[in-house]
């Protein structure tokens, strides 16, 4: 069975993180945050499918955590959050992002100026295009599908 079968046979069992790639690309790991699980579970199976890692965040303090435990290449935040807004959670995490450098997208208003501004942070418009994030994943990283 090809490694892409076996991904497709195991896409949806949340205990399979890691897929043996056949043609030995980089895994790349991505953090998905957002309040509304269904958007996660969109977001993350379509990303699967193009062959990244993802973890998931459903608040503020879990994304905190996972990105101290855990080396993510891109941090992808949906909305704000009800106990934090996407600002705060990346100015909390700016320290953090120093040591990993992960590319940040921030999913934003037009009023959202603090983003043009920021070293850390892209916009992502809303409503989320997945097309437009796997578009700018490629263009970053080349290296997956």
């Amino acid at each position: 069975m090809s490694a892409s079968a076996q991904k497709a046979m195991y896409q949806d069992d949340p205990d399979i993180h890691n897929v043996v790639h056949s043609d030995s690309q980089v895994v790349r790991k991505v953090l998905l945050v957002d309040e509304q699980a269904h958007i996660l579970r969109v977001l993350r199976l379509n990303l699967d499918r193009q062959g990244y890692e993802v973890d998931m965040a459903l608040n503020s303090e879990n994304a905190l955590f996972m990105m101290r435990e855990h080396s993510y290449d891109v941090l992808i935040i949906t909305s704000d959050l009800p106990d934090m807004s996407a600002r705060q959670l990346c100015e909390n995490l700016e320290q953090q992002l120093v040591n990993n450098n992960p590319l940040v997208l921030v999913g934003a208003r037009e009023d959202d100026a603090w983003l043009e501004s920021s070293s850390t942070a892209e916009r992502l418009d809303v409503p989320v295009s997945l097309r437009w994030i796997v578009a700018r994943l490629s263009e970053a990283f080349g290296d997956c599908r």
